[in-house]
This record gives structure tokens, C-alpha cells and sequence, in this order.
């Protein structure tokens, strides 16, 4: 007999069996001891497990399960990948926090929160730490008097990666550097 659990995971219930139950709260232990020490921790959490309700809501709306087996939870970590490639912004976590954490190396993103077009000029300002309309500005400028940022914007635009998980909105968002994770 399959013994099932009833959990809430960002603010989803669901039905799980007992087995996979284990090898969600393993990963999400493993996630958690990865932000140890990461003064926004809680927010990324909570962040990363409404990311897990809801690929595992859409991986049960997929296969017609009613359950979460072991099989979707195998599912789940793969597409999501490994909680060190979440930690370090190489996982897919749909949902976001942009809190600043010091621990956190300071990277150039697209900024998917506060675009206009594609981004660019926001994550320059957060970059920078500066307010969005100054580096829109500038970019108006450039544009009207040298013309230099039609070529610039799309440049970066191709080049700089869009912020998409909670630990690249952090490094995003982030001052210098005190530590790595």
C-alpha cells in the first residue's frame, strides 16, 4: 500500500506519496543549506518553492496524475536542475526576488521587472545602483547627439542574459562583494 501526505508548498496542496515526500524535503533542504547565511534567504525560498508547486502542478496537469509519485519529483529536479545550480542562477525558478544580498558577486543582467523594451536599461540602473529614468535618459541622449545607441542597445541586448531566477536577480540587485556562496 502507497502511503500519501498532504502538503502545502507555496500556498499549493498537494498530494504526495510518502517517498516522494522524502525526496522533495531532501531537495529542499539541499536548496536551503545553500542560502545559509544569505540575508534574504527566506524570501528565496519562499520564491523557489512556489517555482516547485508550480511545476509540479504543471508536470501533474501533463501526465493526468492526481498525485505526485517519485517519477514527478525525478521530473521536477531535472528540469530544475540541482539545488547548486539553483543557488548559483543555473536553475529554472519561475517566480523571483530581487532582495540585495552581500554574499552575492554583482553580475550585469537584463532586468525583466522594470523593462521598457527589452530590459537593458534597467539592469544597467540596477547594476550601477542608479534609478532607470537617469540611464533611459542618457540612452536619449546618446542616441540624439551621437546616434552611438542604436547600435549600443541592441548590442547589449543580444549580449547581457535576462535575470530569470531569484539568484540572478539577487547577484542583479546585489552590492560588493563580502563572500561567495
Amino acid at each position: 500500500m502507497n502511503q500519501t501526505v498532504n502538503i502545502t508548498l507555496g500556498g499549493h496542496l498537494l498530494e504526495i506519496r510518502h517517498e516522494a515526500y522524502l525526496m522533495l524535503r531532501k531537495y529542499l533542504e539541499d536548496i536551503a543549506g545553500r542560502f545559509e547565511g544569505s540575508p534574504n534567504k527566506t524570501e528565496l525560498l519562499a520564491d523557489i518553492e512556489v517555482g516547485i508547486a508550480d511545476k509540479l502542478k504543471e508536470i501533474l496537469a501533463t501526465t493526468g496524475a492526481s498525485i505526485v509519485s517519485e517519477a514527478a519529483v525525478t521530473t521536477l529536479i531535472s528540469a530544475m536542475g540541482s539545488a547548486y545550480d539553483i543557488a548559483e542562477g543555473k536553475g529554472s525558478v519561475p517566480k523571483e526576488s530581487v532582495q540585495p544580498s552581500p554574499n552575492l558577486r554583482r553580475r550585469l543582467f537584463r532586468d525583466p521587472d522594470n523593462k521598457v523594451i527589452a530590459g537593458v536599461c534597467s539592469g544597467l540602473a540596477a547594476y550601477f545602483g542608479v534609478d532607470p529614468a537617469m540611464v533611459r535618459i542618457i540612452f536619449l541622449l546618446l542616441f540624439f547627439f551621437t546616434g552611438s545607441s542604436i547600435i549600443i542597445y541592441p548590442i547589449l541586448w543580444i549580449a547581457v542574459p535576462y535575470a530569470r531566477t531569484p539568484a540572478e536577480k539577487a547577484q542583479m540587485h546585489s552590492g560588493p562583494v563580502a563572500g561567495g556562496l
